[in-house]
């Protein structure tokens, strides 16, 4: 019983990936018959088909990119009296 192609399908439509989704084992069968993006959405909000929560840090908790000071020079300048 592989179920490879449905966790993809799975993945695709909630709009996470392939590691996230996981399958209640004892609804295997209704997933196995499952074959529509609808199916895969109502097995999901009947609780058949659930995806793990994120875990470890956020991109959006790191700090994020360095932002560019123009101003930057001019500052460096200013401190040492040029």
């Amino acid at each position: 019983m592989n179920l490879r192609k449905k966790k993809e399908l799975a993945a695709k439509t909630l709009g996470v990936g392939k590691n996230k989704v996981s399958f209640v084992k004892s609804r295997l069968e209704e997933i196995k018959e499952a074959i529509t993006k609808q199916d895969i959405r109502d097995l999901f909000n009947d609780g058949a088909i659930f995806v793990k929560p994120a875990f470890g840090r956020r991109k959006a908790e790191s700090g994020g990119k360095r932002k560019y000071d123009p101003y930057k020079k001019i500052k460096k300048a200013s401190c040492r009296g040029e």
